[in-house]
């Protein structure tokens, strides 16, 4: 199967588009340990390709087939139709047929975006950013959360090692193409343990791979995902992710009806700004 198509822009700079870090909410006294193998991938048999072979949607796909993880591990697979992640990547200007218009995303505006506004039906509560050059702490969330949303530079070398179905692994100089989004669904032991859903299939990567070319890293809190998790996220203080989440996003949290009250979220509000 071929490479696609990129469409992850830039992460935008905290100054500017402040966000809720994951780590200050973990608790390391219920913290469950994380497993050797963390899968979330093998429940799903068909990963679409969301028309990323054809426009750089990757953003809106990256969200698409976290859906269809978290709804496979909870009451039911979920695919949703080429439309709706169409109509989910026309919100950031895409129109269909004009080539100019096909410029990409950036993944803190999609997760902004799906939370207020949903996709195809589903809604998430809130999200936040993962270190992504932490790989333990990639793959607690993974473990915690059911998907990691994830946006790298992509080689070259990348592409021909998608299209000779191996993985992903650093090759010195070779240039980047661009930036792409994709999901982190599975860790496990072996020399290339991250497994991503990208272009329609699972494609392995070695952590050296993602510590050269990643970017950035996202969990996402949805309501799918308490299906499959048991109402709670254990070892995560949601209130207080929540609290923090509200004054930096401006919206109320979801995980209890009282205003924040720390002295860090009181502070935050002076230098926020919208977008």
């Amino acid at each position: 199967m071929p490479a696609g198509k990129l469409g992850a822009l830039a992460p935008h700079p905290e100054s500017t588009h402040p966000r809720v870090k994951l780590s200050t909410h973990l608790s390391s006294k219920s913290l469950p340990p994380t497993p050797a193998v963390v899968d979330y991938a093998s429940k799903v048999r068909s990963w679409p390709m969301y028309l990323n072979n054809q426009i750089g949607d990757c953003t809106a796909a990256g969200i698409a087939h976290t859906i269809q993880a978290w709804t496979a591990y909870a009451k039911g697979l979920v695919t949703l139709p080429n439309s709706a992640v169409l109509r989910l990547y026309e919100a950031f200007g895409y129109v269909p047929g004009n080539p100019a218009t096909d410029n990409g995303a950036v993944e803190q505006d999609v997760l902004h975006y799906v939370m207020q506004n949903g996709v195809g039906g589903h809604k998430i509560l809130a999200y936040a950013q993962v270190d992504h050059t932490n790989p333990d702490e990639m793959k607690a969330a993974l473990n915690l959360f059911g998907s990691v949303y994830l946006g790298a530079g992509i080689p070259q070398s990348a592409l021909v090692q998608t299209d000779a179905g191996q993985p992903w692994t650093v090759e010195q100089g070779s240039p980047i193409e661009g930036g792409h989004c994709f999901v982190l669904q599975r860790w496990d032991t072996t020399d290339a343990p991250m497994s991503v859903v990208t272009w329609g299939q699972l494609q392995r990567a070695t952590t050296d791979w993602w510590m050269a070319y990643g970017l950035e890293a996202w969990v996402m809190i949805s309501p799918d995902w308490f299906q499959a998790s048991g109402k709670t996220v254990t070892g995560v203080d949601l209130p207080e992710l929540g609290d923090e989440f509200s004054v930096v996003t401006g919206q109320p949290n979801p995980f209890r009806s009282t205003k924040p009250k720390s002295i860090f979220c009181l502070g935050l509000r002076d230098r926020i700004k919208k977008w």
